[in-house]
């Protein structure tokens, strides 16, 4: 299931030019990567994000992570580091389909 909501999420947010994904993209290497997701979105802090989310109920978080040497190296850290989502066996295509919802007024 964390397969198959990955190639999900991936190809969704392939249709949103102003969302950067740190890590594996390629949906055909999602066995290559866990389903949890660091991406900055282009004129957005990673705070704002993550607080518009979570006022509808959507669990991500923000931040550097204590990886401040990675963020330092991937040029984040002083943009406020980067939005992480995950997902789980329990959630669905649905719920992405509601993130990228609840994203558009950052894309």
């Amino acid at each position: 299931m964390a397969a198959t909501l990955s190639r999900y999420f991936l190809s969704q947010m392939k249709q949103h030019s102003k969302i950067k994904l740190f890590g594996i993209s390629d949906e055909s290497r999602v066995d290559k990567r866990t389903p949890t997701f660091a991406i900055q979105i282009e004129g957005a802090t990673p705070a704002d994000v993550a607080a518009t989310l979570g006022k509808q109920n959507m669990c991500v978080w923000n931040g550097h992570f204590y990886a401040i040497g990675l963020c330092k190296q991937l040029g984040v850290l002083d943009q406020g580091g980067v939005i992480r989502i995950g997902f789980m066996h329990y959630n669905s295509t649905e719920e992405i389909d509601h993130l990228f919802i609840a994203l558009k007024p950052f894309l």
